[in-house]
C-alpha cells in the first residue's frame, strides 16, 4: 500500500493526447507510486500548476505555442527547483544542451517500446527523492543574457523604447546587417509594413505585461530581401516590477513555413487516398451510405466492394456479429454529420470468426465553405498491440516483482521466469558478467534450457555468439544458429536463438529448437524485458553500495562525535551547550573546565538557566540587550560576561557564542565558550592603580622637592652652613628615589617591539656609563638577542652599577651589604677597564671588582667576583624598597626583575665562579645566526 506522502504527483505535458494517456497509463504501472496527470500544452499545464500541488513535470519539447524550453521557463519562474524532466521525440545536442542550460532537472529522449517507460519512471523517482531530500533551496535564478553570445539563434537586446542595443553574430548573419548599423534603430527597421500592426501588439504587450512572447512574423535583411523569422520575446523584470532587460531571439523559419504550407496541402491530397495497406479507410456519406470502402478493409469481409457500396454502414457485413455494435456505428455516423471528431475503439470477428481489434476515427469533410460533404473513416488493426498491451501490462506487473529482489541471483531468477512465462521463451538463461573469471556466468536457468543443452556454460571473450551480442549491447535474433560462425556449439541441438544484453550486467539467452523462431514482437518485449532486470540489477547494486556508504558514514560519524567530545571536554576554555527554552537559554551541556572553574558539580548545573550563573549586569546584557538572542541569530558574538562560581567569586570571562543546530539544521540553542580573562582584569586594574600612584608620585612629590632645592639655593646665597650639604644630600636621595619608583611603575608593562641587540656592545656601552672606579669588564659573548633596548640598558646598569657598589675590593663591604643603592646614573670614567679577552687576563686589573658578561644556554650572565649574595637573601634583593644600606633606594634589582618579566624571561641568582654574584636571564629569544646553542 503506498501511502500519500510516498505517492509522486506527476504532470505530464504533450500536445499529443493520445500519447500522454498512454504514458501516462505506463508509468504508473512502472511504479505504483506515481498518479499522472496529462495536460496538452504549455498553457493548460501552468494552469494546472497554479491550481495543483505538483513533485514532477515531464514534458514534450516540441509543442505549438509555447515549447518544452519555453514552458520549462515558465514553471521555473513560480517553482525554481520543482523537478523538470524534458521528454522528447525530437532530441539533439542543440536541445539538450538548451535544456540544461535553461536549469532541467533530465533530459530524456523518446524512444520505441515501452521499456522508456520504466526509465522515464526511475528518472521521475530519483529526481523527486532528491528533490524531496533537499532541506534548504536554492534562490532561483535568472538565466535571460547567459545564451546571448553562444546563442545559436539570432539574440537582440531591446531598451525600453524598443530601440537596438545589442545583437549577437547570428543576427547579424540572419538580418545582414553589421552590429553599428543596426545600433539605435527601432524595431520598425527590420519589419515590413504588412506585420507592423501585429508586431507593434507584440512590442505593447511586452512593455505592459511581464513575461515573454513568441510570434512568427515576416522581417527585412539589408537590401530589402524577405524572410519568415520565429521569435521569442521576453522582459526581464526585477523585485519592484522595473523592467531590467529585453531580449528577443530569432532564427530564420522560411524554409519551415515553405515545407509546412506544402505539408498540409498534401494534406488535403491524401485525405482521399485509399489504398495504404496498413488502414481501414472509408468514404461515406453524411447519411451514413457507403461511398467507398478501399481493399485493406475488404480484406476482413468475405463480401465483395459492391456489396458494400450505397449501403448504410452499419448494414455491411462487418457489424452483421452484433446488433450493439450497428448501433454504435450508427451513433458515431451522426455525431460526426453533425460536425464531432468520433474516435473509437472496438472488437468485430473477421470472415474466419476470429475476433480482431480496431482503433480509429470517423471525422467530417469540410468544404471551402465549411460545409460538411462527407465523412472519413478510418482504423488501424491493433489486435497484435493489444496483445503486446497484454504482455507489457504482465512485465510491468513483473517489474515489481523484479525491483523486490534482494540479490542479482533472485534478479536473474524472476528475469528467466518472466521470459519464460510472460513472453513465451521457455528455454532461456541469463548470465552476467563475473569479473574475476572474466565471463558471462550462468546464474539462472529454465528447466528447459537444461533439457535442450544441458548446464549451461561460462562464456568468455570472443568464443561465442552470445560475447559478440554483449560486447555490441545490442539486440540480436539468429534464425540459424549453425549457419554463424561464431556458435559456441558446433554440435549444439539450438536451431534460433535470441540474445538481449542487460546493458553491462550480462546477457539473456532465449533458445529454440526450430529455425527463425524469434520475431520483432519477440525482440521488442525481450529488451525491455532486459532493460527491466538491468535496472533491477543496478538497483541491487546500488543498494549495496549504499548500505556500505551508509555502514561507512555511521562508523565516520561515531568517529567525529567522539572526537568532538574529546575537543569539547578538553578544550583549555569554558564551553556550555544550552537549547532554548521559551527564549532563555537552559544548559544541556558542559565541559569539565566549566565545571572546575566555578566549582559546582554536573548535577547542579544541567538542566538550569546559564543566566542563573551570570551577574546581574551580565543577565541584563543576555536578556534586555539581547545578546542571546544575537547568538541564536549566527551574529558574531565576542562580549564580556561575568559568571559567579560556586563560592560567590566573581569569574570574568570573554565570550564568543554560535548558533546550535539539531540534525535537521535547526537552531534549537546555542554553544557558549568562555575564556577565564579574570587575571587580566585584575592585572588591569592593578596598573590603572599604578599609573594613579605615579601620577601621585610625579606631581605631589617632585613639585615640591624642586620648590625645597630652589629655597635651597637661596639659603647658600645668604649663608654658609655644613647643614646645607646634609639638606642637599637629601634632595638628592628624594630625587633619585622618586626616579627609582616612576621606573619601577613602568618596567611592568609587556614588551612589544623587541629588536635584535648585540650583548657585547650592550655590556660595553653600559659600562661606560656606570662610576666603576678602578673595575674591570670582561665581555666573553658575541651573541645578538631580540630585547627592548631601553630597558635591556637599564637592566645591565643596575647590574653592573650593583656589582661595582657591592663587590670592590678597596671598600667592599659585608657580604649582605650586596642591595641597591638607587638607579645608575651617566657618569663615565676615562680610566675604566673594558676587557674582552678570556679569564686570564684579569690580571693586573688592579684592586677593583671585576663584571663578566658571557652567554648561557637560551640566555646570558652577568657575575662579579665579590663577596656574593647568601642564598637565604638572594629572593629578597628582588623586592622593592630591601636595602641595608643606609643611602640605597631598595629598587635597583626590583627594576631589574620587573625589565626581565616585562619579557617573559626569567632570572636566579646563584654563586659566581670566583665565588662572588651571578645573575642568569634565561628564556631569551636568540637573533636569527647569532651562534644560538
Amino acid at each position: 500500500m503506498i501511502t500519500p506522502a510516498e505517492t509522486i504527483r506527476v504532470l505530464h505535458v504533450d500536445d499529443e493526447p493520445d500519447f500522454a494517456a498512454l504514458a501516462a497509463r505506463f508509468l504508473e504501472r512502472a511504479d505504483e507510486r506515481l498518479v499522472v496527470e496529462t495536460a496538452t500544452g504549455a498553457s493548460e499545464g501552468l494552469e494546472y500548476l497554479a491550481g495543483n500541488d505538483v513533485d514532477c513535470v515531464v514534458s514534450d519539447y516540441d509543442m505549438p505555442g509555447r515549447d518544452g524550453i519555453e514552458f520549462l521557463a515558465a514553471v521555473r519562474d513560480e517553482h525554481s527547483e520543482l523537478p523538470f524532466i524534458l521528454y522528447t521525440g525530437k532530441g539533439s545536442e542543440e536541445i539538450a544542451s538548451e535544456a540544461i542550460s535553461a536549469g532541467v532537472t533530465d533530459y530524456l529522449q523518446k524512444g520505441g517500446g515501452t521499456s522508456q517507460y520504466t526509465v522515464l519512471a526511475n528518472r521521475i523517482g530519483n529526481a523527486v527523492e532528491q528533490y524531496r531530500s533537499k532541506r534548504e533551496i536554492e534562490a532561483s535564478r535568472k538565466r535571460l543574457s547567459l545564451f546571448f553570445d553562444q546563442s545559436p539563434l539570432g539574440v537582440i537586446e531591446w531598451n525600453e523604447n524598443f530601440d537596438i542595443t545589442r545583437v549577437n553574430d547570428t543576427a547579424e548573419e540572419l538580418l545582414g546587417y553589421t552590429e553599428n548599423e543596426l545600433l539605435g534603430e527601432s524595431w520598425e527597421m527590420i519589419v515590413p509594413e504588412s506585420d507592423r500592426d501585429s508586431v507593434s501588439e507584440t512590442v505593447r504587450n511586452l512593455l505592459t505585461d511581464e513575461g515573454g512572447y513568441h510570434s512568427i512574423n515576416e522581417n527585412v535583411r539589408v537590401g530589402g530581401e524577405r524572410i519568415v523569422c520565429e521569435w521569442h520575446n521576453r522582459v526581464v523584470t526585477d523585485e519592484r516590477g522595473d523592467t531590467v532587460a529585453i531580449y528577443s531571439q530569432f532564427r530564420d523559419v522560411t524554409e519551415r513555413e515553405k515545407r509546412e504550407a506544402e505539408l498540409r496541402r498534401k494534406e488535403r491530397r491524401y485525405q482521399a487516398v485509399f489504398n495504404d495497406p496498413n488502414i481501414l479507410v472509408g468514404l461515406i456519406d453524411t447519411d451514413g451510405t457507403v461511398l467507398e470502402i478501399n481493399q485493406t478493409a475488404m480484406g476482413y469481409t468475405d463480401a465483395i466492394l459492391e456489396d458494400v457500396v450505397g449501403e448504410r454502414f452499419w448494414q455491411t457485413p462487418w457489424f452483421d456479429h452484433s446488433e450493439a455494435a450497428r448501433e454504435d456505428v450508427k451513433a458515431w455516423i451522426d455525431r460526426a454529420a453533425s460536425g464531432e471528431y468520433v474516435e473509437f475503439e472496438a472488437d468485430r470477428l473477421d470472415s474466419n470468426g476470429e475476433t480482431y481489434t480496431v482503433d480509429g476515427v470517423v471525422r467530417p469533410v469540410i468544404d471551402e465553405t465549411g460545409a460538411i460533404v462527407s465523412l472519413h473513416i478510418s482504423a488501424h488493426d491493433i489486435t497484435e498491440q493489444k496483445e503486446r498491451e497484454r504482455r507489457l501490462e504482465a512485465l510491468n506487473r513483473a517489474t515489481r516483482e523484479l525491483l523486490a529482489a534482494e540479490t542479482e541471483r533472485e534478479v536473474a531468477e524472476v528475469g528467466v521466469d518472466v521470459a519464460r512465462d510472460v513472453l513465451g521463451l521457455d528455454a532461456n538463461a541469463i548470465h552476467l558478467y563475473d569479473g574475476k573469471r572474466e565471463g558471462l556466468k550462468p546464474m539462472a536457468v529454465t528447466d528447459a534450457t537444461r533439457d535442450l543443452v544441458g548446464d549451461p556454460p561460462t562464456f568468455t571473450q570472443g568464443d561465442s555468439i552470445a560475447w559478440r551480442a554483449y560486447e555490441q549491447g545490442e539486440a540480436l535474433a539468429v534464425d540459424e544458429v549453425h549457419a554463424d560462425a561464431g556458435r559456441y556449439n558446433a554440435e549444439t541441438p539450438v536451431q534460433s536463438e535470441l540474445y538481449l544484453p542487460i546493458a553491462d550486467h550480462g546477457i539473456l539467452i532465449a533458445g529454440s529448437s526450430t529455425p527463425a523462431a524469434f520475431d520483432d514482437g519477440d525482440v521488442l518485449l525481450g529488451e525491455i524485458l532486459a532493460g527491466n532486470v538491468a535496472a533491477a540489477l543496478e538497483q541491487v547494486r546500488r543498494t549495496e553500495r549504499l548500505e556500505r556508504q551508509t555502514a561507512e558514514l555511521k562508523q565516520l560519524t561515531n568517529e567525529l562525535e567522539a572526537q568532538y567530545r574529546t575537543l569539547f571536554e578538553e578544550a583549555p576554555i569554558m564551553a556550555v551547550v544550552t537549547r532554548s527554552k521559551d527564549g532563555r537559554p537552559v544548559i544541556e551541556d558542559c565541559n569539565e573546565q566549566f565545571l572546575e572553574t566555578l566549582g559546582y558539580e554536573p548535577e547542579s548545573i544541567l538542566g538550569e538557566e546559564l543566566a542563573g550563573f551570570y551577574t546581574p549586569e551580565s543577565t541584563a546584557e543576555l536578556f534586555e540587550e539581547g545578546g542571546y538572542e544575537r547568538s541564536l541569530e549566527g551574529d558574531f558574538t565576542r562580549e564580556r560576561r561575568g559568571l559567579v562560581a560556586a563560592d560567590g567569586e566573581r569569574v570574568e570571562t570573554l565570550l564568543r557564542a554560535v548558533p546550535h543546530r539539531d540534525a535537521d539544521g535547526e537552531v534549537v540553542g546555542t554553544m557558549a565558550m568562555f575564556v577565564d580573562i579574570t587575571e587580566r582584569e585584575e592585572v588591569k586594574r592593578a596598573n590603572e592603580r599604578l599609573e594613579e600612584f605615579t601620577g601621585i608620585v610625579s606631581h605631589d612629590l617632585r613639585n615640591p622637592l624642586s620648590v625645597a632645592e630652589g629655597r635651597l639655593e637661596l639659603a647658600r646665597d645668604s649663608c654658609e652652613s655644613d647643614h646645607l650639604d646634609a639638606v642637599e644630600r637629601a634632595h638628592e636621595r628624594m630625587d633619585t628615589l622618586i626616579e627609582e619608583l616612576l621606573t619601577l611603575a613602568h618596567e611592568g608593562e609587556a614588551v612589544t617591539d623587541a629588536e635584535p641587540v648585540d650583548l657585547a656592545a650592550m655590556a660595553e656601552g653600559c659600562w661606560a656609563n656606570v662610576e666603576t672606579a678602578d673595575g674591570t669588564l670582561l665581555v666573553e659573548t658575541e651573541r645578538t638577542i631580540r630585547a627592548d633596548p631601553s630597558r635591556l640598558k637599564q637592566l645591565f646598569e643596575n647590574l653592573v652599577r650593583n656589582s661595582v657598589e657591592h663587590g670592590s675590593t678597596g671598600s667592599r663591604p659585608q657580604a649582605d651589604d650586596s642591595v641597591e643603592h638607587g638607579s645608575t646614573s651617566n657618569r663615565p670614567q676615562a680610566d675604566d677597564s673594558i676587557d674582552n679577552g678570556d679569564a686570564s687576563d684579569r690580571a693586573g686589573a688592579g684592586d677593583g671588582v671585576t663584571v663578566t658578561v658571557g652567554d648561557l644556554d637560551r640566555g646570558f650572565y652577568i657575575e662579579d667576583d665579590g663577596p656574593g649574595i647568601p642564598e637565604t637573601d638572594r629572593e629578597k634583593v628582588f623586592e622593592a624598597g630591601h636595602t641595608t644600606s643606609a643611602d640605597g633606594t631598595g629598587f635597583g634589582l626590583s627594576i631589574v626583575k620587573e625589565i626581565v618579566e616585562a619579557h617573559d624571561w626569567e632570572i636566579r641568582i646563584t654563586d659566581g665562579t670566583d665565588g662572588g654574584a651571578r645573575f642568569e636571564v634565561t628564556g631569551v629569544e636568540i637573533a636569527t645566526g647569532s651562534g644560538a646553542t
